[in-house]
């Protein structure tokens, strides 16, 4: 798994199953990404959160939510 970095302060919360990190905006709110507790295997990230991501151009892939 590649890294995940914030240029930016956040809080964070966990709840559901407990598996996974949520990281949002101190300043805005906006959940910028999630990231894995223990040896849960994956990340993401906000894609609407980039600089520069032409929305158009990502391939949207939607499936079972870990968090719940």
């Amino acid at each position: 798994m590649e890294e995940v970095s914030f240029t930016g302060p956040t809080e964070v919360y966990v709840w559901g199953r407990k598996y996974i990190t949520f990281h949002r905006c101190s300043k805005c709110g906006c959940v910028v990404a999630w990231t894995p507790r223990g040896d849960y295997p994956e990340c993401a990230v906000n894609a609407r959160t980039l600089e520069g991501l032409d929305l158009d151009t990502v391939r949207v892939i939607v499936e079972e939510d870990a968090s719940v």
